[in-house]
């Protein structure tokens, strides 16, 4: 959600004054056809047949990282095993958390069971927990760059990360032709294909 608000607005607004955006953030995939949406944005660009998909951001990757303060009293993991030695930040969704990550070894994929303190369902209060050294958290390297570059979280098991594809906005085919949305999608891929720095992932933009 900061990311489109940061790099989509207000600019969007001074090129297409007259149209309106509504802007609903779900953690969770829905129908947006049944919920009267125009389009979607999710990860990934597999999506029912009769929808349309267009990337809009680089691949990115899953990841493990948490505050320096927490390597300081547990000691950084070595291996993947490791990572069940420390205390997680679980994700809940669709009303289930999850109590497995995965990452990767010798190019395949490999899940690792972990547990800790505290279950959440928002992306931006999981990283919050994790900057307050409450437990490893497991995101996309996008959402945490800047408290990477400084120096506010740490990765873990880096050569471990599983790559995953960008970000895509979706649509019904038959709402292709439709010259609101093809005005956002337009303005969208253009903003949002290059120049994207870490900053842009923020809710709050830094002084």
């Amino acid at each position: 959600m900061p990311l489109l608000i940061n790099r989509l607005l207000p600019g969007f607004h001074e090129q297409y004054p007259n149209i309106r955006l509504e802007i609903r953030a779900e953690d969770e995939f829905i129908d947006i056809v049944e919920g009267g949406f125009d389009a979607g944005i999710r990860l990934g660009h597999v999506v029912e047949m009769d929808m349309v998909s267009v990337w809009l951001t680089p691949p990115d990757e899953y990841l493990v990282v948490c505050a320096p303060s927490l390597l300081a009293r547990y000691g950084k993991p070595q291996k993947i095993e490791d990572l069940q030695k420390l205390p997680a930040v679980l994700i809940s969704r669709h009303n289930q958390t999850v109590h497995s990550w995965t990452l990767t070894q010798n190019g395949q994929p490999i899940k690792v069971k972990v547990d800790g303190p505290l279950i959440i369902n928002d992306p931006l209060s999981l990283i919050q927990a994790g900057l307050r050294g409450v437990g490893m958290i497991y995101t996309v390297r996008s959402l945490v760059a800047h408290y990477l570059a400084q120096g506010q979280l740490e990765t873990v098991l880096e050569s471990n990360a599983r790559s995953v594809p960008g970000l895509s906005i979706y649509y019904p085919s038959r709402h292709q032709s439709l010259p609101k949305l093809k005005a956002f999608v337009n303005y969208a891929t253009a903003h949002l294909r290059n120049g994207i720095s870490a900053d842009d992932f923020l809710a709050e933009q830094p002084r």
